[in-house]
């Protein structure tokens, strides 16, 4: 596992925290976790990671929030099924074995973690899906 990947729980702490006074003007039940790999980051083996709430416009977003847009885009889907404590298995998993094994041409610069009321964080009855963008 990436070290990177050990400072992300106390992000998404620090995230439900600050985010509670943004829940009413968000996309109910629904955060993200956005990961980017730019070329510079990929040299370093490293990403950025974001925790984040989904909204229809930016224009409700407040000024101490960094605004990442999304580029409509085909994705391939994978859904994480148990504990948030395995997630960098299944990441694994589609990145060496699952997107390998199919011809899919995935867009390398970012991923996303999709979580809705399935998440239930540590437990074994816990779901999130993570979404690859694939290359037009």
């Amino acid at each position: 596992m990436h070290e990177g990947h050990l400072l992300i729980p106390e992000m998404w702490d620090h995230f439900d925290a600050w985010s509670k006074e943004y829940k009413d003007k968000c996309i109910p039940k629904i955060c993200t976790g956005y990961e980017g790999y730019s070329a510079a980051l990929k040299a370093q083996k490293s990403f950025f990671y974001m925790p984040a709430l989904a909204f229809t416009t930016k224009e409700i977003v407040a000024n101490d929030m960094q605004v990442i847009e999304i580029p409509a885009a085909s994705y391939a889907v994978f859904t994480h099924d148990g504990s948030i404590a395995n997630l960098h298995k299944t990441f694994y998993k589609i990145y060496h074995e699952l997107i390998p094994s199919t011809s899919l041409k995935i867009n390398e610069s970012y991923d996303l973690e999709w979580y809705d009321e399935r998440f239930k964080g540590m437990a074994d009855d816990s779901a999130l899906d993570i979404y690859i963008p694939l290359k037009d």
